[in-house]
């Protein structure tokens, strides 16, 4: 069924011997007798007194002289058939292997060996896309025609009986070997690691006159390749050339593919110069390595300018380049090129498919564009794209992240709605989503429900169950899960024990979360990096700063380093402490040891200047987080309410304001800002916020009450007009003032 010869089996015979069974598949041809020149017999050889298999591959004969001389069903040829089996089995040593050299003695031999080349072509590429495009049409794979040969276990058996059958004739009566029976035992040897003595084959090849066709250099290339041997790899071409002969499409798309893996970039032009020469047109794995090169380059810009080219120049693109191009666009967290690339597929008459919409939906989950993924999902059952367990699951993820529950379960329904199975993957999300959520009771419902459904939970769903238990300070459940392990034969491992020793620190329990820890290494269980940050987060849960810094000092000197979110941890409790000093050093010693700061470390140590009122040290962090990362609305909110402290810092004040405005996700509590303007009658500043800024730009989502407060101190304090304006100002964003009597009070002129 998965030939793609245009042949019917005819007739089979089976025949079983004292010995051994043959069975011998004819195929009948529905082209005409001209137009086929040779098949491939598959003979499987089963002795009686074992379960060993062995394949038998018989070279090329003609189909029609082998009907004509297996057509007829009579007693007499079958008895025959059998007969010269067993005959040929006994008395020839090479029987009982899988031969790959020549046909039996009364088979038809003589078959013109250039008409073999066309069905002798084993296309050898790894990338079942680029067999599809590459495989010329109406040629079959031996593959396809012999699966037994391929299994792996059987590429010594063929190797093997090449050299034996060899030594089984006589140099006078050995019927030379054809290109395809080379082609075999040069792929075998290969698979089987030894590309020496497939070279020497080829050699061999050249000494008998026999000449090689593109499936043996396109083989040899492969290996050259996949050892990333670009030089000796371009150097076949050479010998082609020599040879004259024309390289295939197969060919330069496995060259351009090692050129890009290796960073040869010289060899990348090469591979087009030498396809002019050629005179070949790349095709569409030509052009979707080109760009799978450029992006896993880092050379995206260069990619996407490319793809720009291929479209105006009317090059149409297949889902594989298209998709890829989304996939690397949303994994670099560039969601405008991976939406205009999703809207320029559909522009070019392409369905994008469940590929697609998991790379858009992964990325903008990472970017928690919320609304984003709700129109993705839109356009997903718009196409009638049917979304498969990845997509559920990515969803399931993104919103069970961004707190929304409800949208998580309406998600599950929706997936048991359309009939597809939920794996046991797709309950851990759902668990780990309730995790999240501190939604425990639901979370154990669930358990129950795996249950019901004969998937066995593993310990990735408990890990999420004592998570959960452990959000909503729940020890005793907690510790319920590690009974329920053991009744389930699930073995408790670092992950398990790491979430034992959370729940005990929140539920504000720290001497058994040290006692978890203790068992943890009784157990044999080893212990990781994060199981120090855990603990040293349950010590600064429980404000036991000594303790925490008695973890990190053993830690230093185990085997265990400390990462960022040690520092992290120890830099926030150096805040609630008001040592300065110490956070600094702490800073250098993390920059001294190699760890890189991330946003959390520089939001940490802004929030600990914003403790002490260090402006100083305040602006030498945000330089530096300009430089090394991102802001986001801590960093803003924390310089900000530091920096409106003092007339002296209006300007760093108002300079992060407009920042703020600036950033695509930034939202500033202006509330508190305000408020704490008004009580120290800053009224100059307020009047520049009003006039510079806008409350709906700064994504005004603040504390009604707290901005009504504000309101009241200016009254109270004579600046009525002031007050008036910054009502006008905040109502653009939709805020309206609560409080009836304070609302009469500003109306009044």
């Amino acid at each position: 069924g998965r030939c793609p010869f245009d042949f019917e089996i005819m007739d089979l015979y089976s025949f079983i011997g004292s010995s051994c069974g043959i069975r011998l598949y004819t195929v009948k041809s529905h082209e005409k007798p001209d137009n086929l020149t040779r098949i491939q017999v598959n003979r499987v050889v089963s002795r009686s007194n074992s379960n060993r298999v062995s394949c038998e591959l018989v070279d090329y004969v003609e189909a029609t002289e082998y009907r004509k001389k297996f057509k007829s069903n009579s007693s007499a040829d079958r008895q025959h058939i059998k007969n010269n089996s067993s005959s040929n089995s006994s008395s020839s040593k090479h029987r009982s292997y899988p031969s790959v050299l020549v046909p039996p003695s009364d088979f038809s031999s003589n078959v013109n060996e250039s008409e073999t080349d066309e069905y002798t072509n084993i296309d050898t590429s790894r990338d079942s896309e680029k067999n599809a495009l590459s495989k010329p049409s109406g040629v079959a794979h031996k593959r396809d025609l012999l699966p037994e040969l391929f299994d792996h276990e059987k590429y010594s058996q063929v190797v093997e009986a090449f050299y034996e059958s060899r030594k089984s004739r006589s140099s006078s009566n050995r019927i030379p070997s054809s290109t395809g029976t080379y082609n075999t035992v040069i792929s075998s040897l290969i698979k089987l690691g030894n590309l020496a003595e497939a070279l020497e084959l080829r050699d061999e090849m050249r000494r008998f006159n026999v000449k090689a066709d593109s499936i043996t250099y396109t083989t040899i290339i492969q290996e050259f390749a996949r050892q990333g041997s670009v030089k000796k790899a371009f150097g076949v071409l050479d010998e082609m050339e020599a040879e004259k002969q024309v390289p295939t499409n197969q060919m330069f798309n496995i060259l351009l593919g090692v050129s890009f893996r290796m960073g040869s970039m010289q060899y990348v032009d090469r591979v087009f110069a030498e396809m002019q020469a050629a005179q070949r047109s790349p095709d569409h794995v030509t052009i979707a390595t080109l760009l799978n090169g450029l992006r896993r380059s880092n050379r995206m810009d260069e990619a996407l300018a490319l793809l720009g080219e291929f479209r105006k120049a009317g090059i149409s693109l297949n889902m594989f380049a298209f998709n890829g191009m989304i996939d690397s666009c949303a994994k670099a967290g560039r969601l405008v090129d991976a939406l205009e690339l999703f809207d320029a597929l559909k522009e070019d008459g392409l369905t994008p498919d469940n590929v697609t919409f998991s790379a858009l939906f992964q990325a903008f989950a990472k970017a928690k564009r919320f609304d984003a993924l709700e129109e993705l999902w839109a356009e997903m059952e718009k196409h009638k794209v049917v979304p498969d367990e990845i997509s559920y699951r990515v969803m399931i993820e993104a919103f069970g992240g961004a707190y929304k529950l409800g949208h998580v379960f309406r998600l599950f329904r929706n997936m048991q709605r359309d009939g597809i199975p939920v794996s046991l993957r797709a309950f851990t999300v759902l668990m780990q989503a309730c995790a999240r959520n501190g939604a425990t009771d639901i979370a154990f419902t669930i358990l129950k429900d795996m249950k019901t459904a004969n998937v066995r939970p593993d310990n990735n769903v408990f890990v999420a169950l004592i998570e959960s238990c452990g959000r909503t300070n729940d020890l005793d459940r907690a510790l319920q899960v590690l009974e329920m392990m053991k009744q389930e034969g699930v073995q408790a491992d670092t992950k398990t024990f790491n979430s034992l020793i959370f729940a005990a620190g929140n539920a504000r329990k720290l001497d058994t979360a040290f006692e978890i820890y203790n068992a943890m290494k009784r157990a044999n269980v080893a212990p990781d990096s994060y199981t120090q940050n855990v603990l040293i987060a349950a010590c600064d849960i429980n404000k036991e700063s000594e303790k925490a810094f008695e973890v990190f000092e053993a830690m230093q000197n185990s085997e265990f380093k400390p990462d960022a979110v040690t520092y992290n941890t120890l830099i926030k409790i150096c805040g609630r402490k008001k040592d300065l000093k110490k956070a600094i050093a702490l800073f250098g010693m993390m920059n001294r040891q190699g760890v890189v700061p991330t946003r959390r470390t520089y939001n940490a140590l802004l929030t600990v200047c914003n403790i002490v009122g260090d402006v100083d040290f305040a602006r030498t962090v945000f330089e530096k987080l300009r430089e090394e990362s991102q802001p986001d609305s801590i960093s803003f909110n924390v310089g900000i309410e530091l920096f409106s402290r003092s007339e002296s810092t209006e300007s760093d004040c108002l300079l992060l304001l407009k920042e703020a405005q600036n950033h695509q996700n930034a939202q500033i509590r202006i509330d508190n800002l305000i408020y704490v303007l008004a009580s120290n009658s800053r009224i100059g500043t307020l009047s520049k916020i009003i006039q510079q800024t806008s409350a709906k730009a700064l994504a005004f989502k603040s504390d009604p009450r707290t901005f009504e407060n504000a309101l009241r101190v200016l009254i109270d304090n004579q600046h009525k007009q002031t007050a008036q304006r910054l009502l006008k100002w905040a109502s653009k964003s939709g805020f309206s003032v609560s409080n009836r009597k304070l609302g009469q009070t500003l109306m009044k002129e």
